[in-house]
């Protein structure tokens, strides 16, 4: 049952009825996320995008997000849209970066 694991994904996540773990919430979103359902691969998204229970990932939270949105998910699209303007942030950053060394003579 996906509801039930993601279930107790969330009450890792939180604590509740358990010590927090969010080695074992990331864990429990996964399994959940892999078999499709659409609230837990919201969460994994989040995990992915937060650094919880998983090294932070851009690319793999938005590849969740987008699974979870393509099931009608509403949160998943904010999460996407997140992961965007991040991406974004980043590429201006590099390019101002590239530039700054190019006008200093570091190329």
């Amino acid at each position: 049952n996906t509801g039930a694991m993601n279930n107790l994904g969330s009450c890792y996540d939180e604590g509740l009825g358990v010590a927090q773990d969010s080695t074992k919430a990331f864990k429990w979103f996964k399994k959940a996320a892999e078999k499709g359902n659409a609230e837990a691969q919201n969460n994994l998204g989040s995990c992915y995008y937060d650094g919880v229970g998983v090294k932070k990932n851009l690319k793999a939270a938005a590849k969740w997000f987008r699974k979870s949105a393509s099931q009608g998910h509403e949160d998943a699209l904010h999460g996407l849209e997140l992961c965007k303007q991040v991406q974004k942030q980043s590429s201006k950053r590099s390019i101002d970066s590239k530039k700054q060394d190019t006008t200093s003579g570091n190329t």
